[in-house]
């Protein structure tokens, strides 16, 4: 069955509801609060950032090197410090490149990775599904049948652990008028494999995410290629298509599965650009359509630690409730990925900043135990860090720190002294233990080596023949960035196109070339077009 929601519907729709719902005060249509911004990490920029996720003693990240295209992984501390990264070239077959184009941190820390093989419009192009362990190695690699112009949206655990993914075949022009998406188990058999569209290339559709009900059944959201348009379709257990959904007017949007047995979808209204809440039924009939106080394309969904909603769009990041209200938010540009974190905040990748925003959450009543200062350390090689340790009795707490016992797990990695004072050693990750009147508490502890990399300011250069252009190279060590320009040595692979002279790119002839800088062994390049 074939469905389309339109704007005069949705009208009729929203003017009943408008009668017979009352927003609470401070809901979808009032001011929110700005959410507070906790830290902030600079992330490389040759790196396409696919996904990012909290873990258990951190943040992993998921990405593909700009010009190669190499996989990229990595791990960082509760304070986004890189604790560990990992390069896997994108040589799949001899002459053949893989692409990495979705990707997902299991809940054991390991790493899902789907993409296709070959780049541009190959024939033949394959699929593939890589695993990945909890230290970046593969462990596992599944090939998919492809086709022309393959392009991988969306990849995902099912709740039986298999593997689900939507993925798309292109035509003419390069647009993909053919979506699919399917289910495998975790050794590689195929469960099952829907294609959801397959018209004419212009007015192909594209599928970008798919998700699982709770009764079994899946749900696929994508768009119509050529009018944008949303679109949903909805499968049984074994993949088939029930029904198919087009809401006319709305694009960029995304959607969740609700403990009902329903779901919801943000999208963006194409003439103004807000924001808009669709709230469905297990019977999937849209009982709520809510437009929201803010606006912009919809680029990320997740829910909230709390059971709410965490939406990123082009103009910022907001949090609401599971009814679309809007709980907090904050203006932000170039997003791609967001996520929530335990402490009701989210983490998100905009431009190349890795982001931790603070949550608006309540604060818990105090339970009777011992805890210290943060579940998670992170130091370099060599330094002291000192560690709180706190006892709760009764709702009320104490600072025990000078009076419990203290151990580590490997002291060839950490040492902590009568004070609960931190000495890291080797590079490594191990656990500390506090002990006060029968009562212990835990930290993992990570020693790192200090990040550090030479920066051009920016990746692409531009000049005209005979014209001076400033380039500035920094230093960046930990966090810090220090202007090396003077200090530094330039290289130009052509030096006929153009050369470099005190601080200055001079340009000599129309062409392309590329710039490495050099400092203290470590470099940086970035191209150079001479117009």
């Amino acid at each position: 069955m074939n469905k389309r929601l339109n704007r005069k519907w949705i009208v009729w729709l929203l003017t009943v509801m408008l009668l017979a719902v009352v927003l609470p005060a401070g809901g979808a249509a009032a001011a929110s609060n700005e959410a507070e911004l906790e830290w902030e990490r600079t992330l490389s920029k040759d790196i396409r950032f696919i996904d990012v996720k909290q873990t258990e003693d951190g943040y992993s990240l998921i990405g593909s090197y700009k010009q190669s295209f190499d996989l990229y992984l990595a791990k960082t501390d509760t304070e986004g410090y890189l604790y560990w990264e990992k390069f896997h070239e994108a040589n799949s077959e001899p002459g053949r490149r893989y692409l990495p184009g979705a990707g997902t941190t299991t809940p054991d820390g390991g790493y899902l990775i789907g993409g296709t093989v070959g780049i541009g419009r190959e024939r033949n192009s394959p699929f593939f599904i890589e695993k990945y362990d909890t230290e970046g190695n593969s462990v596992a690699y599944i090939h998919l049948t492809g086709g022309t112009s393959p392009g991988f949206s969306d990849i995902r655990l099912a709740k039986d652990g298999g593997i689900l993914y939507a993925n798309n075949l292109g035509g003419w022009f390069n647009i993909h008028d053919r979506a699919f998406a399917g289910k495998v188990t975790d050794q590689g058999e195929t469960v099952w494999s829907t294609k959801l569209g397959d018209t004419f290339a212009s007015f192909g559709y594209h599928s970008d995410r798919l998700i699982e009900l709770t009764d079994g059944s899946y749900l696929v959201e994508g768009y119509n290629g050529y009018y944008r348009n949303q679109y949903v379709w909805r499968l049984d257990a074994e993949g088939q298509i029930l029904e198919t959904q087009e809401y006319q007017g709305l694009i960029s949007g995304a959607a969740l599965a609700t403990d009902d047995g329903g779901y919801i979808i943000f999208a963006t209204d194409a003439e103004t650009n807000e924001v808009v809440f669709l709230k469905n039924t297990a019977s999937h009939e849209t009982e709520l359509y809510l437009p929201l106080s803010f606006k912009g394309e919809v680029k990320s969904l997740e829910e909230a630690a709390d059971g709410g909603y965490l939406v990123g769009t082009t103009e910022g990041i907001y949090k609401t409730d599971e009814n679309g209200n809007v709980q907090w938010q904050r203006a932000l540009s170039e997003l791609s990925k967001l996520a929530p974190t335990t402490d009701g905040g989210a983490v998100v990748i905009a431009g190349q900043k890795l982001l931790k925003f603070k949550g608006a959450t309540e604060e818990a009543p105090l339970e009777d135990g011992l805890s210290f200062d943060s579940n998670a350390y992170s130091l370099v090689e060599g330094q002291r860090l000192d560690t709180v340790v706190t006892a709760v009795y009764g709702g009320a707490k104490s600072d025990v720190t000078g009076q419990a016992a203290y151990t580590s797990e490997d002291e060839s990695i950490v040492s902590i002294d009568e004070d609960g004072n931190l000495t890291g050693h080797r590079l490594g990750q191990t656990k500390i233990r506090a002990v006060f009147d029968n009562m212990s508490a835990e930290a993992t502890v990570f020693v790192v080596r200090t990040y550090k990399a030479v920066l051009l300011d920016s990746a692409e250069y531009s000049v005209n023949i005979g014209q001076p252009l400033d380039i500035i190279a920094y230093y960046q060590e930990g966090n810090k960035l220090t202007d090396i320009t003077a200090e530094s040595s330039f290289e130009v692979s052509d030096p006929s196109v153009a050369r470099i002279e005190d601080g200055h790119i001079i340009g000599l002839k129309i062409g392309r070339t590329a710039l490495k800088v050099t400092y203290r062994g470590y470099e940086d390049t970035a191209i150079l077009d001479v117009y």
